[in-house]
């Protein structure tokens, strides 16, 4: 019998508290890559699961707790050859030469070796095992990134164009704008939506041109200045500074070729949808337009629950958060400042774990200042893995491991002869 969720071997297998069992490749993709307890058949929460193997090859023993990658529930492994699979499977490897590496961030960086190159926004987003991943040449990276290969189910990346960088999908663009870029809220309330601008003076310049703006000092300093019809600023001129104009005397708005941001605005291509033909065969037809579904993400709920994308508390805090951590890595490295910057950043992105981002910081401002660092600043979504190490690191500095050397080795000291000296005698006459 195959596996229920992809029909797969079932020689190593997950067994679940409800006694559902499914392929071992499916459910470390669904408790170590999305951190999914539950049983994906009968959606009942699994305190437990058990990966085990009817293979004949292998030994069967008692249960053993995992003790590897986090995962989303307590994992038990039967045998050590189910436990060497699991390890291979979760491992940084080469598809090449099947060298293994610490980090994604060495694994891409080994590949430039074989001529190939990772899609950063990929690795980061899709949930692959290293046998999955997807390599692609530097003549070819770019295509990709643009949707231009038309591969099955993916439209290409989305481009910041203030940025000059690509993100995963629409959504990871919606956010990135929301942290970094300013929307404009009249365009918004118009019904031009995500219009977002690189800055705040970039978003005044597009209110000067593309809307209706009261030049009043007070109103421009309250940033309360902007309005999206000409009858509602002759209406706030009229009743709150009092002034006696005539409409056809305001200015209408005029073209704005300020660069604007849409993180939802696609090129549409054609898609290649396999179709049967009634005699059975696969036809390829490519006349179907691809629907702007974000890659490797569910669909979006139907209720009335705000997306973590849209939801403006989140986003603040999400940016407040970023602006203290900032401003702590300047006030502790100076100098070095940009450095351990982009290290924590790569840490948040998952290229490396906890111990080797401390190692990389310690390095260039000392095991002092680093520790302290990692005590003050919240690092988001990974502060439950560095309060779960922070002991380590504690102990790591303050009872550094001894490093012994080699003892000194004396010579006998040379024999050096003295000087010696002479008596004279003051009172002899010299002769």
């Amino acid at each position: 019998m195959g596996c229920q969720v992809c029909t797969g071997s079932m020689d190593v297998f997950a067994r679940y508290d409800c006694n559902h069992r499914i392929c071992m490749v499916c459910s470390m993709r669904l408790v170590f890559l999305y951190m999914q307890p539950t049983c994906p058949l009968c959606r009942k929460p699994a305190e437990e699961i058990i990966f085990s193997t009817l293979s004949l090859g292998c030994e069967r023993a008692s249960k053993q707790l995992w003790k590897g990658r986090r995962a989303a529930s307590t994992v038990f492994y039967e045998g050590e050859c189910v436990k060497k699979m699991m390890e291979d499977l979760l491992s940084n490897k080469c598809q090449k030469c099947h060298n293994k590496f610490g980090t994604l961030k060495e694994l891409s960086k080994h590949y430039s070796c074989h001529g190939v190159i990772l899609c950063l926004e990929c690795i980061k987003n899709r949930k692959d095992f290293w046998n999955e991943i997807k390599l692609y040449r530097s003549d070819t990276i770019k295509d990709h990134k643009n949707g231009s290969l038309q591969e099955e189910g993916f439209d290409g990346h989305v481009l910041c164009v203030h940025c000059k960088i690509y993100l995963f999908d629409s959504d990871d663009a919606k956010q990135h704008c929301n942290l970094k870029h300013e929307l404009c809220h009249v365009c918004d309330m118009m019904g031009t939506k995500y219009q977002y601008y690189s800055g705040f003076k970039d978003l005044e310049a597009h209110y000067r041109n593309a809307h209706y703006c009261c030049t009043f000092q007070t109103c421009q300093v309250n940033k309360c200045y902007v309005f999206p019809y000409q009858t509602e600023l002759f209406e706030h001129l009229n009743r709150f500074h009092k002034v006696c104009t005539k409409l056809s005397e305001i200015p209408r708005y005029g073209k704005c070729n300020i660069p604007v941001m849409d993180p939802f605005k696609k090129k549409k291509t054609l898609a290649r949808v396999s179709v049967m033909d009634p005699s059975g065969g696969e036809v390829r037809v490519s006349s179907f337009v691809k629907a702007s579904i974000p890659q490797s993400k569910a669909l979006p709920s139907t209720g009335t629950e705000i997306p973590k994308y849209l939801d403006k508390n989140i986003l603040e805090e999400e940016k407040k958060r970023q602006n203290r951590r900032k401003a702590v890595i300047n006030r502790m490295c100076k100098a070095e400042a940009d450095g351990v910057e982009e290290i924590i950043n790569e840490f948040l992105e998952g290229f490396m774990d906890v111990m080797e981002a401390f190692n990389k910081i310690s390095e260039m401002v000392g095991d002092a200042i680093t520790l302290k660092l990692f005590e003050t600043i919240h690092f988001g979504a990974k502060q439950g893995t560095i309060e779960n190490n922070i002991r380590a690191l504690r102990k790591k500095v303050m009872f550094p491991k001894f490093i012994p050397s080699k003892p000194v080795i004396y010579g006998e000291p040379e024999e050096r002869r003295s000087p010696g000296f002479t008596v004279i005698d003051l009172h002899k006459k010299k002769q």
